[in-house]
């Protein structure tokens, strides 16, 4: 039978050897929050959080509990992120989060639309007046009309 050991700060039960790699690390010990948030903190965006390869990056120098470990304690990332006070960032991925590159996409491609009719626009008018200048209309059977070029 092998004995159990109680966590002093969550009152987890786990053997001798994971409580002593556990306690000094147990997101409920005193002060802990404190440290969390200081690893968590965006130094760029006051009041944001870093993505969660950032603070795991942090977590490891400084000691702390890894991301895993903090979900398993406090909730998901974002619950995480409000247990020390901070707005979530981005979870991972690209710099603006991919919504917001599908956003700018979204706008660039839209600009290059618009672009592309008012070329069009422009083209169409070009081919109503380009060519030689008329020198005079006249009327055929039925009010047809047609231009007609003296050389």
């Amino acid at each position: 039978m092998t004995a159990t050991n109680v966590c002093p700060h969550c009152g987890a039960t786990m053997l001798r050897a994971n409580l002593s790699q556990h306690a000094p690390r147990c997101p409920s010990a005193p002060g802990m929050p404190a440290r969390i948030r200081a690893a968590l903190a965006d130094p760029g965006c006051p009041g944001m959080a870093l993505s969660v390869r950032a603070y795991k990056e942090n977590a490891i120098a400084a000691g702390l509990p890894g991301p895993d470990a903090l979900r398993r304690a406090w909730g998901d990332w974002p619950a995480v992120c409000a247990r020390v006070g901070l707005a979530p960032g981005r979870a991972s991925g690209y710099g603006g989060g991919i919504v917001q590159q599908r956003r700018t996409r979204e706008v660039e491609a839209i600009a290059e639309v618009a672009e592309a009719v008012e070329a069009d626009e422009r083209l169409r008018e070009s081919l109503h007046t380009r060519g030689l200048e008329v020198c005079a209309v006249r009327e055929i059977d039925g009010g047809r009309r047609v231009a007609c070029m003296l050389r």
